[in-house]
């Protein structure tokens, strides 16, 4: 599982610079047990990557899946 948060760095993150009023370190520590609990993977990209993103994580995981009945 994938998750793409577009518009943000850890660094905006951690110094709170965003809309919620959730606390970082609360959010942190959400982002980093959804990754732990669910195996996802949190991709951070600027609002313009987001396509290309998703592009590319859809083509490498049919590639892959693809790759598994050879």
């Amino acid at each position: 599982m994938y998750l793409l948060v577009e518009d943000t760095t850890l660094e905006m993150l951690y110094g709170g610079r965003y809309r919620s009023k959730m606390k970082p370190k609360a959010l942190i520590a959400s982002l980093f047990a959804f990754t732990a609990r669910y195996d996802c993977i949190p991709i951070l990209c600027r609002e313009q990557t987001g396509g290309l993103v998703i592009r590319d994580v859809l083509l490498r995981e049919a590639k892959e899946r693809l790759a598994a009945y050879e």
